[in-house]
């Protein structure tokens, strides 16, 4: 449909996109508010459709629905207002800013793809520009960007020499702001929920494109730091980009490897995100401790090892729904 809609006729494009932005303004029902942004999103990456999409203040619209409770709403939305503010036209953009914030936009890594995360940090960049942490978020997925086209070596190469120390950096300043709101008794920093959002994708992708590369990531300081800042991480703040990097991590590891990342609590870690009202988000953490206790269940001496850690999952609120489910049963 999308594309269809891409190859309309200037005309029928408009009708199209006035036709999004009525259902959008009427519509009671979320998830289908939900789907009409993420529609007009898909229109919007065509710069010439912005002049339609932004007509009669739809821009202070769309912004009203960054603080909505449903999260599919306000990833939709803010991706909307992104790739509005990508057009580069400057009363858009300044309107944006004032509307949403400076960093608004980081909630956004990790939640739709690669391309859109760096669309993110160009746009933050421009509006934050002396901020160092952001500067080093957008190195490490330039790095990421050029991985995929080398050669094996060179990639564990290019992970051990520059990507583990700016994953590490990013994480101890990301600990760093954490302990200081905490303090404080202020909301979590939004800068430091995007630092673990983009150290999570980037180690969880790097994996993916070389699983040799999962050694050197448990053999750094990456596991501590990591298991840190996820251990102050708000359940309600935790993304399914957060567990894929445990998980990854943890995928097929030896005993050693899997003794060490326990020893800094992990699976306290994960116990406390098995307690997501996501169903989608808990699946992934049973998976993920799975991996765990399989390394351990296979070694005698290992298999009463967590005892008092193991959770009992029929007090999750979301047993009933999934005691059917093959990951629950497993």
């Amino acid at each position: 449909m999308l594309y269809r809609a891409l190859e309309m006729k200037p005309d029928l494009r408009k009708m199209l996109i006035d036709y999004l932005k009525k259902g959008i303004k009427e519509e009671n029902e979320q998830n289908n508010i939900s789907d009409l942004l993420d529609i007009l999103s898909g229109l919007a990456i065509n710069k010439t459709n912005i002049p339609d999409i932004v007509s009669d203040n739809f821009i202070q619209t769309v912004a009203q629905f960054v603080k909505s409770p449903n999260e599919d709403i306000k990833y939709n939305s803010l991706e909307l207002l992104l790739l509005i503010t990508n057009a580069r036209i400057k009363e858009n953009d300044q309107l944006i800013q004032n509307l949403i914030g400076d960093l608004n936009f980081i909630v956004l890594i990790g939640q739709k793809s690669q391309l859109i995360d760096m669309l993110v940090l160009k746009k933050q960049l421009e509006w934050n520009s002396d901020n160092e942490q952001l500067s080093k978020m957008d190195q490490l997925y330039q790095i990421l960007s050029r991985l995929s086209n080398e050669q094996e070596e060179l990639q564990i190469q290019t992970s051990k020499q520059e990507i583990i120390p700016l994953i590490v950096h990013l994480l101890i300043n990301a600990n760093v702001m954490i302990i200081k709101q905490e303090q404080k008794q202020e909301q979590f920093p939004l800068l430091s929920l995007g630092i673990i959002s983009c150290c999570c994708f980037v180690i969880a992708q790097i994996i993916i494109i070389n699983k040799n590369t999962a050694l050197d990531f448990l053999g750094s300081q990456i596991p501590k730091v990591l298991f840190n800042v996820l251990n102050h991480l708000p359940v309600s703040l935790c993304k399914n980009v957060h567990i894929q990097a445990m998980f990854y991590l943890t995928n097929n590891s030896s005993f050693a490897l899997i003794n060490k990342i326990e020893q800094l609590g992990t699976i306290l870690v994960i116990n406390r995100f098995l307690k997501h009202p996501s169903s989608s988000i808990f699946k992934t953490m049973a998976v993920t401790l799975f991996n765990v206790l399989n390394v351990f269940s296979s070694l005698a001496t290992q298999k009463t090892k967590f005892p008092a850690e193991l959770p009992n999952f029929s007090k999750y609120p979301i047993f009933d729904e999934l005691q059917n489910d093959d990951v629950l049963k497993a």
